[in-house]
């Protein structure tokens, strides 16, 4: 899978406010295929971030506070 790192800041964003909707309505906000979704959840479950789904609130979410971090770090040699 390829990764757009831009697409993962904006599924971290709308996990953060728990506001992704169900999986239909969220892949709809990002413009994506329900299946490019998931294939992204689980891309984020490998990183091991803490993701659930409540369908009481129809919104994914993040059960420890946290974000994801993507960074680049140099050594010197």
């Amino acid at each position: 899978m390829t990764v757009n790192f831009t697409r993962l800041r904006e599924i971290d964003k709308f996990i953060k406010h728990e506001a992704t909707g169900t999986p239909e309505v969220f892949a709809s906000k990002l413009g994506v295929s329900q299946a490019t979704l998931f294939r992204y959840l689980h891309f984020l479950k490998k990183q091991g971030a803490p993701l659930d789904y409540s369908s009481y609130k129809r919104t994914y979410f993040y059960k420890e506070k946290g974000s994801i971090k993507i960074s680049f770090e140099t050594k010197r040699l």
